[in-house]
């Protein structure tokens, strides 16, 4: 009998360890995680889909991929071109979100993106800064665009 005793516990404590183990790979299997766009073209693409009603303006015409302009309403291009990334001007990005794929060789610095506060955004390989409520939009869309999926 007394040799039964550390048998079953070896048992159940085998049995506890491998359901364990089992947890996070059936969370990852339920739960996806999120994939953020990874260009400016598929944001372009997700936003035209998911929030048709926004404005997305290339920063140099024919491509997205240098920067787009995503906001709320048409405006005319010298209008963005006043637009200066900081957030002692960020009373003047309402309604207006710039979204940009920086270089690898960017170097710009990381105190000053920490300063950008809620005026900034990362998705993925994109940073985005502009209108808070615009980001959050933007934000939305994305999340309910991997639900879709």
């Amino acid at each position: 009998m007394l040799a039964r005793k550390p048998l079953l516990l070896w048992i159940f404590v085998s049995v506890f360890g491998l359901s364990a183990a089992a947890v996070p790979s059936v969370y990852r299997s339920l739960c996806p995680s999120i994939v953020p766009p990874r260009t400016l073209t598929e944001l372009t693409e997700l936003l035209s889909r998911a929030e048709p009603e926004l404005h997305v303006v290339s920063v140099a015409p024919n491509t997205p991929e240098n920067g787009v302009w995503v906001c709320e309403r048409s405006l005319p291009q010298e209008q963005f071109l006043r637009l200066l990334c900081t957030p002692q001007f960020a009373h003047r990005w309402q309604g207006v979100v710039l979204c940009e794929m920086p270089p690898e060789h960017w170097d710009r610095p990381e105190d000053e993106i920490e300063n950008w506060g809620e005026n900034f955004m990362q998705i993925g390989p994109l940073q985005c800064f502009g209108d808070p409520a615009l980001l959050r939009r933007i934000h939305k869309a994305i999340l309910d665009h991997q639900e879709e999926k």
